[in-house]
């Protein structure tokens, strides 16, 4: 007799116990207009269908896992990998169908073969960037609460995965006629919150790209940055970010009064900017507007910041907005340049900003990007004694390679980077004679700040 494979033996264990039977419904139809095999198609290295199917494997409170659809290929490739297979009716396979309906089929199949089963949880294989456990947790509390009906739900979006009971029925559970997603006032159905990057969905072509890039950072250790955690308080930056404070030498900083400093400081950028035909612009974490203050007013000029303070100032160089680059809710292609400097380290999600970027960027809009390079000679030398690892707000940690390769995965092109040193007033002989000595902080030297300058390819 073959030995038993670790899924079979959890299923094995569960029966045994005598817990509550769940299933796996994996619906996984074979036509897709916009993206032609999607289910199929190869996603970080493997078959979409299969991450799905993995994921599952892995969460031991599920004791069979069920592939339902009208494509045969797909049904090869479930039941090659350990999956029971259900033949959908091609009534239930058009544009139009819902997965509710499919739900409910597969139901009536399951219970045929198996008898009744307490729970089904239902994975979208077009929302691949999960964890088994997020499954699992939630699977504990639909039964610990005896819920009907649980969905996941993010920043707006549902549908990673959904839970229901063997009494589900379509009608119970209606839906927004106009966006399609299932109406969370019902006492009958349970929300389960996780993380914003667990909920996009692949629907178009650059979808696909976007979960390949959320899952090598946040599941596969094919990290485009590292990460630490922050040492601020909540609502830092809304309230305290711009107050008096001190750079890593111990000068003293007053954000409001150094506009002059700042346009020193962006002057490359500054004239990069001025010599392109003006249109409009946007300044992610614009502070003070010091910098959308060099920019010529022939632009129409935008600029946000979460801290309340600094905006209300900015509004005599630009259009502000208070909040975050999401809730601000631009149109889509509507900006030529987009900036962030020195505003991508403190970012906790980056890749969900670069992501609402690129939606509200032309196709062909600049991207510029200016801030530290974790990356760079110094930060290796000094180590943690390097000068921007002191700012505790610092906790994505790019340099130009990683974020080159993040922006070039969601079709940004490079154009050039520039590492802003010997023009400015930082190249001094102390600044240079300071690198002999690594038990202190670090000297500002060539490498250590890099600006990105990107376009957005035309799709």
């Amino acid at each position: 007799m073959a030995e038993m494979t670790d899924f079979e033996k959890q299923q094995q264990e569960a029966m045994e116990r005598e817990e509550m039977r769940t299933a796996a419904i994996i619906l996984a139809r074979g036509g897709s207009k916009r993206i032609p095999g999607k289910n199929t198609i190869n996603f970080c290295g493997k078959p979409l269908l299969l991450w799905t199917i993995e994921q599952c494997k892995k969460v031991k409170e599920i004791a069979s896992i069920w592939v339902s659809s009208d494509s045969k290929e797909i049904l090869k490739l479930a039941e090659k990998n350990g999956c029971y297979i259900i033949t959908r009716p091609h009534s239930l396979s058009e544009d139009d169908s819902s997965s509710a309906s499919d739900w409910e089929h597969a139901i009536k199949v399951i219970e045929q073969h198996e008898g009744k089963i307490d729970t089904f949880i239902a994975p979208q294989v077009t929302s691949p960037v999960r964890e088994p456990e997020d499954m699992s947790e939630a699977l504990h509390i639909f039964e610990k609460y005896d819920h009907q009906f649980m969905l996941s739900y993010s920043s707006g979006e549902n549908g990673s995965f959904y839970i229901f009971d063997n009494t589900f029925q379509e009608d119970n559970f209606p839906k927004d006629p106009k966006t399609g997603k299932f109406i969370l006032q019902n006492e009958k159905l349970a929300v389960w919150l996780i993380e914003s990057w667990k909920g996009y969905e692949i629907d178009w072509p650059i979808d696909l790209k976007i979960c390949e890039v959320l899952m090598r950072q946040y599941l596969l250790n094919d990290r485009y940055y590292e990460s630490r955690a922050s040492g601020l308080k909540y609502n830092y930056y809304r309230e305290g970010y711009y107050q008096d404070k001190t750079d890593p030498d111990g000068v003293p900083r007053n954000a409001q009064g150094e506009r002059e400093r700042k346009l020193e400081d962006c002057k490359e950028e500054l004239s990069f900017i001025n010599n392109l035909s003006p249109g409009t612009i946007l300044d992610v974490g614009c502070g003070y507007g010091h910098m959308l203050s060099g920019v010529e007013d022939t632009w129409y000029k935008c600029g946000l910041d979460l801290n309340k303070t600094a905006i209300t100032h900015a509004n005599r160089f630009c259009n502000s907005f208070n909040g975050t680059l999401q809730e601000a809710q631009y149109e889509s292609d509507f900006f030529d340049v987009i900036t962030l400097y020195h505003v991508l380290e403190h970012l906790e999600n980056p890749i969900e900003d670069i992501i609402e970027i690129r939606r509200i960027l032309k196709p062909n809009g600049k991207l510029i990007i200016g801030g530290p390079n974790f990356e760079c000679g110094v930060a290796q030398r000094f180590g943690d004694n390097y000068r921007l690892l002191q700012d505790p707000g610092h906790v994505s940690l790019f340099g130009p390679v990683g974020l080159s390769r993040l922006l070039f995965d969601l079709d940004f092109r490079v154009d050039r980077i520039k590492y802003p040193f010997f023009d400015t007033r930082h190249f001094t002989e102390e600044n240079l004679l300071r690198l002999f000595d690594t038990t202190k902080i670090s000297p500002p030297f060539y490498g250590n700040l890099a600006t990105v300058y990107s376009h957005k390819e035309e799709e």
